[in-house]
Parts: C-alpha cells; structure tokens; sequence
C-alpha cells in the first residue's frame, strides 16, 4: 500500500479506534459489517465505508389524525397537535 492510498483508508482505522462499525461492500451491492480490517494494496477504498448512524426527528400528529407535519401550522392551537418522535431504520 503507497501512501496516497493509506491516507484513503485512515478514516476508516481512526473511526474503528473510536468504536465506531466499519462495514464492507459485498459483490452483490450489499454492506456488511466487519470486525477486522485487513487492509491489502489492491483493496478499492470505495468498498469500505463507516456504518451511518440512524437520524431522528420530530413530527407532530394533528390530533384529528388527518395531518402529520415536521412543522406544525401556526394557526392551531397548540394542544391540537401531538409530537412523535421518529427514528430511521437503516438495513
């Protein structure tokens, strides 16, 4: 491995130092996640990446149940509407 390529990959070891997952790229498109890296010189950095972490978010409910927003409208008031908090689920 040359030196242009193992700055590519120090973002990788630096994030598994910090107990973060790395995953790896499967021929069929699909990300595993790994425990070891066993980096070689012809490893493409492209088939590795840091597991993205689930994003969470507000969104309010209309307690009609007709209207669920990110932002709820002003001119309700403000016992007409009920928070849910929502978190992405990444596979």
């Amino acid at each position: 491995m040359n030196k242009e390529k193992a700055h590519l990959f120090l973002p990788f070891v630096q994030a598994m130092a910090d107990g973060k997952t790395i995953q790896w790229k499967s021929d069929e498109g699909f990300w595993s996640d790994i425990d070891e890296i066993e980096f070689c010189m012809y490893d493409d950095p492209s088939c590795y990446r840091i597991k993205p972490e689930p994003r969470t978010w507000d969104v309010w409910l209309h307690m009609a149940g007709k209207v669920i927003q990110t932002n709820p409208d002003k001119w309700y008031g403000p016992n007409e509407w009920k928070q849910i908090k929502v978190q992405e689920v990444l596979e």
